[in-house]
């Protein structure tokens, strides 16, 4: 019985609950039928639509639309930090 998912920050989140018991062996496979959008690292390379992204992040940076560098760190440490809690079992 095939069940469904997608993998969020390293874990598969599954669609619906599943209540296997401990010992359960389990087989996952990518779903190689699905259609990823560029940017996301499995879709395939598109390179008119990198240099659209590099045009607009060049527009946003020229008007002022940019984020401090601190700030981004900052959430980018936030996050590292929930993810190692969560692998850990801390939440």
């Amino acid at each position: 019985m095939p069940i469904t998912g997608i993998v969020q920050n390293g874990r598969v989140e599954f669609d619906a609950p599943v209540t296997w018991p401990d010992g359960s062996r389990v087989t996952l496979a990518l779903d190689e039928d699905e259609v990823y959008e560029y940017p996301h690292p499995m879709a395939p390379y598109d390179r008119e639509k990198e240099i659209e992204l590099l045009k607009e992040s060049i527009e946003d940076m020229k008007a002022g639309r940019v984020r401090d560098a601190f700030e981004v760190l900052d959430e980018l440490r936030r996050e590292l930090e929930e993810n190692v809690e969560m692998q850990r079992g801390i939440r």
